[in-house]
């Protein structure tokens, strides 16, 4: 038995590493055999859910991760909160459903949605730019909001946005 997701943690950080049949068979295997001692281990199974495409999963670690403290999952809440939990909770919207990843130096996305969701948004920085991003059923909508230029990358597609206001719109 594992404690926490720390193996999981190294195909998400790492993903550009395996390809998505052997993250899955890992995530497969440790799935099963860890107890989720560590306020860190749902969110981070949560991401990895998300890029395999299990999106039932993704959802139920995510709601677990997000309502850790307020249903007190850990029979602990008496000593104070999970701070790094709530960072995680936030990684499993912008790089799990959001697909955000920074990798050989290039900026990539794979947006998702919750069938439990209407919409989500958040933005980032990225060289001197501020990107929005909105994810809704059916499509993602990318801002430019600050900065001259973004590209970034959907699956191998490279998207470049010229100019503040610019917006790309992807069917997901």
């Amino acid at each position: 038995m594992s404690k926490q997701a720390d193996a999981v943690l190294g195909l998400y950080l790492h993903s550009d590493c395996f390809t998505e049949e052997e993250i899955r068979r890992n995530y497969d295997f440790y799935q099963e055999v860890t107890l989720h001692h560590s306020s860190l281990s749902t969110c981070i199974l949560g991401i990895v859910a998300c890029d395999i495409g299990y999106e039932e999963e993704a959802y139920r670690y995510f709601s677990q991760s997000a309502r850790m403290d307020l249903d007190d999952h850990h029979n602990n809440f008496y000593a104070g909160i999970h701070a790094a939990n709530m960072a995680g909770t936030w990684q499993a919207v912008v790089n799990g459903f959001g697909g955000l990843r920074c990798q050989k130096s290039k900026l990539r996305l794979k947006p998702a949605i919750p069938k439990e969701w209407e919409s989500y948004s958040f933005q980032i920085r990225y060289r001197g730019a501020l990107l929005k991003t909105v994810v809704s059923q059916g499509q993602a909508e990318f801002i430019l909001k600050e900065g001259e230029r973004i590209t970034f990358y959907i699956g191998e597609k490279e998207i470049s946005i010229l100019e503040k206001g610019g917006r790309h719109v992807e069917a997901i």
